[in-house]
């Protein structure tokens, strides 16, 4: 059995002699990071200022290959683009990100919440039911 996930990514309609952590060489590629999603949800923001259609997903798919098979497990959550950061959990477009059926953004929401509703919860609960058929 070989089960591997693929990032299908975030759609918009619009067109790791001391641990690794301690290290100031982690350190500067975290804050590297931090920096890139940082400037990436500013980006967006700016490419969507003024922009009606704000509907966007996150979406993820986890592949299967069983006796040669290949199964693969979708999972999608819809929302939409709010104009402006809240919330501090969660990481990426968390902070704008607000999914159908809440009034609030994943960052908002925690990842308690965030982990049962997002798209990748719903890909692994797909592959689980499927293994436990």
């Amino acid at each position: 059995m070989d089960i591997r996930r693929r990032r299908l990514s975030f759609c918009i309609s619009e067109r790791e002699l001391h641990s690794p952590e301690h290290s100031s060489a982690f350190a500067a590629h975290k804050l590297g990071h931090l920096l890139h999603h940082f400037l990436g949800l500013l980006k967006l923001l700016h490419e969507l200022e003024g922009k009606e259609n704000r509907k966007a997903q996150f979406r993820t798919a986890i592949s299967l290959i069983l006796d040669g098979k290949e199964y693969l497990f979708e999972g999608v959550i819809k929302g939409e683009i709010i104009r402006e950061k809240r919330g501090d959990s969660g990481f990426g477009y968390d902070p704008v990100f607000k999914p159908e059926g809440y009034e609030r953004t994943f960052a908002e929401l925690g990842n308690d919440v965030k982990n049962k509703i997002s798209h990748r919860a719903l890909a692994v609960q797909k592959l689980c039911e499927f293994l436990q058929s």
